[in-house]
């Protein structure tokens, strides 16, 4: 019953708030523009969400389980493709650019971080004295940042979350200055064949030396690789959506490309499930799904423009902190075993799920828009369309 009504509030939710005047102004640009990457970050920040809460291992499709990795990876290339669509042509301001993604991330974020400190701080007994550190690196966003950070995340999804934070300050603003030239000196072909080449070896460089435990207290990296493993692989990703967006930019995209796209993220899934390799690999088909989702008239773009994807994209960054913390309360509280997930199985996730979606609508339309619309008064008014920005993660 409780997922029925979680179910009901949620139809609620989407019918009224698609285009809800909440949603700041460069979001909404994006939706219209090219509403195919709105709908795709929403489904990947859903896909983070069930295989973190298990629910593809509960529905007998485990090997689906790692297509999480896939789909942060492919944040990293959605990343560099929204801002370069949304700064490329303009003139582009330093200041408002770095005010607008720290309005954008940090609250949010830092609401998250309240919400897991009291349990994580728990966790360093009796080493108290890597707790100033660690929360030093929490608060900043640079605990994936090589040779400064040790990667330990108290939200397990904000490792991304870091190594974007360092992207947004180095390759991308760099992109968005040397886009011009690359746009007179880079054919299509060779633009999407880069874009392809750097997708393939960032996850390539993921899997390989990327493991999740080095994410946790107490678990530093066994080498320099595995160390700068996030950093890597995200820049890769960075790098590829600026090819894939120089691509978009430059040619008309061909008609068969929305299928053979579909028909090589279908057989690489059915591989892994009848082989049992890791569904992360799907990823190396990021920018040709970008390009799909951001071109209007085919079928990707379509589904990930109906309007339920749309409401997914915009509450997708609130879902992609809010979940793991909403999971480690409810096993604190509710599970007399270490993980909520085995104590509960479906009965237990689905209802949390809806719960993490409800929350994430609440976050992403009233919180969110009011710490805009404060920084924009604190800021000054010339500012404000940049701080209102909401295009991105």
């Amino acid at each position: 019953m409780s997922g029925i009504a979680g179910l009901a509030v949620l139809n609620c939710l989407v019918a009224r708030h698609t285009f809800h005047p909440g949603i700041s102004g460069d979001l909404m640009k994006l939706a219209k523009d090219l509403p195919g990457l709105t709908g795709l970050r929403g489904v990947l920040s859903l896909c983070v969400m069930l295989s973190h809460y298990s629910i593809f291992d509960l529905l007998g499709v485990s090997f689906l389980t790692r297509t999480h990795s896939g789909a942060v990876f492919v944040f990293f290339c959605l990343s560099a493709f929204t801002l370069l669509h949304v700064y490329g042509d303009r003139d582009f301001r330093w200041s408002d650019y770095a005010v607008a993604r720290v309005v954008r991330i940090y609250p949010t974020f830092l609401l998250t971080l309240a919400a897991v400190s009291p349990l994580m701080i728990r966790k360093y007994q009796p080493e108290w004295g890597e707790l100033p550190r660690d929360f030093a690196q929490q608060l900043f966003l640079i605990m994936c940042w090589p040779l400064i950070g040790d990667n330990v995340s108290w939200n397990i999804p904000t490792w991304s979350l870091s190594v974007e934070w360092l992207l947004y300050f180095t390759i991308i603003p760099a992109a968005i200055a040397v886009f011009p030239l690359l746009m007179k000196r880079v054919s299509p072909l060779r633009s999407v064949a880069i874009s392809c080449v750097l997708a393939a070896l960032g996850w390539w460089f993921a899997f390989m030396f990327f493991d999740w435990r080095i994410l946790q207290i107490h678990y530093p990296a066994s080498s320099v690789a595995m160390q700068v493993a996030p950093t890597v692989s995200a820049m890769l990703g960075a790098a590829s959506g600026v090819f894939a967006y120089l691509y978009f930019r430059t040619n008309a995209l061909p008609k068969y490309l929305p299928a053979l796209n579909c028909s090589a993220v279908i057989a690489i899934l059915g591989y892994c499930a009848a082989q049992g390799f890791s569904g992360s690999v799907f990823s190396i088909t990021a920018p040709l799904l970008l390009l799909c989702a951001a071109t209007p008239g085919n079928a990707i773009a379509t589904v990930l423009s109906s309007r339920l994807a749309i409401w997914l994209g915009h509450v997708s960054y609130a879902l992609y902190l809010v979940h793991i913390p909403a999971l480690l309360y409810a096993a604190h509280y509710f599970s007399r075993d270490a993980d909520f997930r085995s104590t509960f199985k479906l009965a237990g996730v689905v209802p949390l799920a809806l719960a993490s979606l409800v929350l994430s609508h609440i976050i992403s339309f009233h919180f969110e828009p009011a710490c805009r619309s404060a920084a924009a008064r604190i800021w000054n008014r010339k500012s404000k369309p940049r701080l209102l920005a909401s295009q991105n993660e």
